[in-house]
């Protein structure tokens, strides 16, 4: 995940260890609100990439909290911070 600090749009790439039929993405702020979602029924396999570029240019600056879940498996969480 960069950049972090983010100035408003957030990459995200997390390798794969294991193969998976589909993810959910999740952003929150500090007050535990989900400010972006995704859901994407896609098969990936061991050694494939999440790869998504994310704008928050219309959220506040602060601290965010993303997860990446495969059904209820959690694949991938990182703070970081918002400052444009």
């Amino acid at each position: 995940m960069y950049p972090n600090p983010s100035n408003g749009i957030v990459n995200i790439s997390v390798k794969l260890d294991k193969n998976i039929d589909n993810y959910s993405m999740v952003i929150y702020n500090l007050q535990g609100q989900a400010v972006y979602s995704k859901i994407e029924n896609k098969q990936l396999l061991i050694g494939e990439n999440i790869i998504s570029k994310i704008d928050l240019n219309n959220e506040i600056n602060g601290v965010y909290f993303i997860r990446i879940l495969n059904r209820n498996e959690l694949l991938f969480q990182r703070t970081f911070v918002l400052q444009k």
